[in-house]
């Protein structure tokens, strides 16, 4: 089953999957209350992923779940720096999938005080039926 594509800012529910991405961590860097020195708002970091694959091996088995991929996003737009499970699905095939389509995705960085902001956040893709 061929999943649509996943374009999300900070949450995005699509056929089948939901994904949302957000800090690992909170911080000092908290986006909501800097004060930006320049004319461009603060942003959170966004991305676009490929279509994801529902795995044939889960399919066969009825799997459903959740996985949390700890992903680290550079201070320019690109592929993630790395990219690792945080909380596993419980299906070994979900989990590959997600890594896939995480370690696929482009990234722009979050923006802060008009500086690209990289960092580590929680990309969480549900796969339902």
């Amino acid at each position: 089953m061929r999943l649509s594509s996943i374009v999300a800012v900070a949450a995005l529910t699509v056929a089948n999957a939901a994904v949302t991405l957000a800090p690992a961590s909170a911080g000092p860097a908290d986006l909501a209350l800097a004060k930006p020195a320049c004319a461009f708002a603060d942003r959170l970091p966004s991305f676009v992923a490929p279509p994801a694959e529902w795995p044939s091996m889960a399919d066969l088995t009825g799997a459903a779940g959740s996985a949390e991929v700890l992903v680290s996003i550079p201070n320019s737009v690109g592929a993630p720096l790395d990219a690792q499970i945080h909380a596993s699905s419980g299906n070994r095939y979900l989990d590959a999938e997600a890594l896939r389509v995480a370690h696929a995705a482009r990234f722009s960085p979050a923006l802060s005080n008009c500086r690209n902001a990289g960092g580590s956040y929680l990309m969480t893709v549900t796969f339902a039926r």
